[in-house]
């Protein structure tokens, strides 16, 4: 069930290739409810435009300008982090939105495609975008366009995918 969403969400996503119209990153906050009883979340820090910090707190505008210092040289324009927690689990979705589509797969090959890769991660079929699984982790990254989306989850269960599912539908549905 969960790989015929990420298809079909990713093949609507991967028309986003030549036309780069991203939503804000804050408005796909999706509460943990969606994930059942027990879940808390998400946290963690959202930035829509590492070029414009003044939405964001005090506090979040100290970490977000490091942040934002890191992401500009590799053509990235938003950055989330969504964490979520119930007990021991934890599920963090992680999104990186570039200014295009090469600036994303350039991204990709220097950080997924190394030499080795194979030994690190194996292809995970999701048709209209490239995704990999890591061998390593439970973690799932996917590059659709110009967003990279990475989720993992400690310990070992497949709650990852249910985040990362609901984050591309909520993208998709905002790129509309």
């Amino acid at each position: 069930m969960h790989h015929v969403l990420v298809a079909v969400v990713l093949t609507a996503l991967s028309c986003l290739q030549d036309r780069p119209a991203t939503p804000k990153l804050s408005v796909l906050k999706e509460p943990a409810e969606f994930l059942g009883e027990g879940w808390t979340g998400p946290r963690g820090l959202v930035i829509d435009d590492v070029k414009d910090l003044s939405s964001l707190s005090d506090a979040e505008k100290t970490v977000a300008t490091e942040v934002a210092q890191a992401m500009i040289p590799l053509g990235i324009t938003a950055v989330a982090d969504f964490t979520y927690k119930k007990n021991l689990e934890t599920v963090t979705l992680r999104i990186l939105v570039f200014e295009t589509a090469a600036a994303a797969e350039d991204f990709w090959k220097k950080k997924i495609e190394v030499d080795g890769w194979e030994s690190l991660y194996r292809k995970a079929d999701v048709p209209g975008a490239r995704a990999v699984d890591s061998l390593v982790i439970r973690k799932r990254i996917v590059l659709a366009g110009n967003v990279y989306l990475a989720c993992h989850m400690a310990p070992a269960a497949k709650t990852h995918l249910t985040v990362l599912n609901k984050y591309l539908e909520k993208l998709r549905a905002a790129s509309k």
